[in-house]
């Protein structure tokens, strides 16, 4: 007869290793598994972005930051118009 009881967190480390032992015959399952461990991948990107007329991914997915990304404004420039008013190109081109 297999019970369902409610599951018991244990936490604990050791270099060395260990048994479990039971009283009496029992029916068990131990699920393992390491959360944190080791360091994370660095990102090694620019931390400044301007943007272009093309699509840019920056590889960023699962990555430690060292610092706050900058994406600078869109490059743009106005001029003065035969008309008498201003002209503003976007984007450089």
């Amino acid at each position: 007869m297999i019970m369902h009881c409610k599951p018991i967190r244990l936490k604990f480390h050791t270099d060395e290793p260990f048994k479990i032992g039971f009283k009496n015959e029992q029916t068990f399952t131990a699920i393992f598994g390491s959360y944190g461990v080791g360091a994370p991948t660095p990102y090694e990107g620019a931390y400044v972005v301007t943007p272009t007329m093309e699509d840019q991914t920056l590889a960023t997915k699962r990555r430690m930051m060292e610092q706050n990304m900058v994406v600078k404004q869109i490059p743009h420039y106005t001029t003065a118009n035969p008309a008498g008013g201003q002209t503003m190109t976007i984007g450089g081109i």
